[in-house]
């Protein structure tokens, strides 16, 4: 059976059992689901530390949190990542206002060298995933960029910011042979920060988690015609590498 490769963290999860599943069932009842945990705090603090995935050919392994885990990426139909790190939150903060310059500095890094702020201290890590998985696959490689948290600090950020960041991250993926699958703009409030009745936990403790009805949406109307293309085209190439093939063939026994 063919294979989709799911790579995350806490998103990945939150719809391992729900979106994921629920898609398994219908648009890829065909093809099986394998899940690979590329995000999470373990692999950004041992990415942090210097550690960096093993590869021999197109098998890349060890990781932090899967460390005898090893995925042959040629393998897959597709690689999809629910969420990989994709925080502006972290790097922009209220509404300060930031020159030209500084913005195009505190973008530059994102998102392979994304950074958090811990005990007044920059710790920066290497979103390598992003960086390597495209380079060892033919198949396409999907980003679901993570949904916009919705604490304070970053409501207040200028939504002029937050649409740059957006551009930014559509030209990292164009470039980086990546099909970006963005948030809805119906599910983002005039701050372009999440509805918060999409969030997880409605007491507003984590502003960072989306419910499954969130995910759901996104999957039905983002995530399903994007691939749904991706597939259809697999299989045009398929059948005219097939059809080549019978032709020589068939030359040759004339």
């Amino acid at each position: 059976m063919k294979r989709v490769l799911w790579c995350g963290g806490s998103h990945l999860g939150n719809t391992k059992n729900s979106a994921i599943r629920r898609l398994h069932e219908g648009l890829l009842r065909d093809y099986s689901a394998e899940f690979y945990i590329t995000a999470a705090p373990a692999n950004r603090n041992w990415s942090a530390r210097g550690g960096r995935y093993g590869v021999e050919g197109s098998t890349v392994f060890g990781n932090r949190t899967m460390p005898t885990e090893r995925r042959d990426l040629s393998l897959y139909a597709a690689i999809i990542f629910v969420g990989q790190w994709i925080q502006p939150w972290f790097a922009f903060r209220d509404g300060l206002p930031l020159s030209e310059a500084l913005l195009r500095l505190s973008l530059e890094g994102l998102p392979l060298h994304p950074w958090i702020t811990r005990q007044g201290q920059r710790f920066r890590w290497f979103n390598e995933p992003l960086a390597l998985f495209p380079q060892l696959t033919e198949a396409p490689v999907i980003l679901i960029r993570d949904p916009e948290a919705r604490m304070e600090h970053y409501r207040l950020v200028p939504t002029a910011v937050k649409r740059r960041f957006q551009t930014h991250l559509e030209a990292f993926c164009q470039e980086a042979g990546i099909l970006l699958c963005p948030q809805a703009s119906d599910t983002l409030d005039r701050d372009l920060v999440t509805m918060p009745r999409y969030l997880r936990n409605r007491s507003g403790d984590d502003c960072v988690h989306m419910s499954d009805a969130y995910w759901q949406r996104l999957f039905v109307n983002q995530l399903e015609p994007l691939l749904r293309v991706q597939l259809q085209q697999q299989k045009a190439s398929m059948r005219a590498a097939n059809l080549a093939t019978a032709r020589v063939m068939s030359s040759g026994q004339s």
